[in-house]
């Protein structure tokens, strides 16, 4: 972003800011598979994205207005995937209250391989074989058992036992949205892949090039277009604006 964006504003690690968060979502449909174990497919050409420069609460709303676009109402059953950050499950619960929510499974596998280095020593052999372990017991619904070795394997030195303790805090946040097998067998995905290639395709591709210094009015109005020719709505979107008289100013 152009520096004049990023006044006030702190970078990772306590550092100088020099990006912007762009948030990214994407609504599609899938059938369940025919057979059990089968995985399922997303409908062909039924992704759909929503991408801009906010705060999560309007964010949100976006999202949802999306999906009310796409027909949410008539859906049988709505799948919210999402990775283990707290604003987005407090996103699903005020706008998606009825869905089923499924962390998504690498960012699982990731935490898992952070506990197991906690509780083990990082890149230990141990660590490696709990953590194969481990993930094979994710996806059989295990995560009491995972949790029970874990507090019986807290260290006693006080820094590794507090970065396990913060895994284990992770894991019991979100068990409700740990339970692979279940979802397998429901015909549901239990990754977020989907999402994961939106944020390369609307965002990496057109935004993220070398020398590219962003306004944050002309990031979203791009990302506005990105969207909208993506997801199949850019003739409407076309209209909507020329009809208006409205002009999309893009500065980089």
């Amino acid at each position: 972003m152009r520096r004049k964006e990023l006044r006030g504003r702190k970078g990772k690690r306590g550092g100088k800011a020099r990006t912007r968060e762009v948030k990214v979502g994407t609504v599609f449909t899938h059938r369940q598979p025919d057979q059990p174990e089968q995985r399922p497919e997303r409908d062909y050409g039924s992704t759909s994205y929503i991408a801009d420069i906010l705060p999560a609460q309007e964010f949100g709303t976006l999202l949802r207005a999306e999906a009310l676009r796409r027909g949410i109402a008539r859906a049988r059953v709505v799948v919210f995937l999402g990775d283990g950050a707290v604003w987005v499950w407090k996103l699903a619960r005020l706008n998606f209250p009825k869905a089923v929510c499924i962390l998504d499974y690498y960012h699982a596998c990731e935490h898992l391989m952070l506990l197991a280095s906690a509780l083990y020593g990082e890149g230990s052999p141990l660590a490696k074989k709990r953590f194969r372990r481990w993930r094979k017991a994710l996806l059989k619904d295990k995560i009491p058992q995972i949790m029970a070795q874990a507090k019986e394997d807290l260290p006693a030195r006080t820094q590794p036992r507090q970065l396990a303790k913060k895994q284990i805090a992770y894991f019991q946040r979100n068990r409700s949205r740990m339970m692979y097998q279940t979802f397998r067998q429901a015909g549901y995905f239990i990754g977020s892949g989907v999402v994961e290639a939106g944020c390369k395709t609307v965002v990496g591709q057109r935004l993220k090039q070398s020398g590219m210094l962003w306004s944050r009015k002309g990031a979203r109005h791009l990302l506005t277009v990105r969207c909208a020719l993506l997801s199949g709505w850019f003739e409407c979107f076309w209209k909507h604006h020329s009809g208006a008289g409205q002009t999309l100013a893009f500065a980089e």
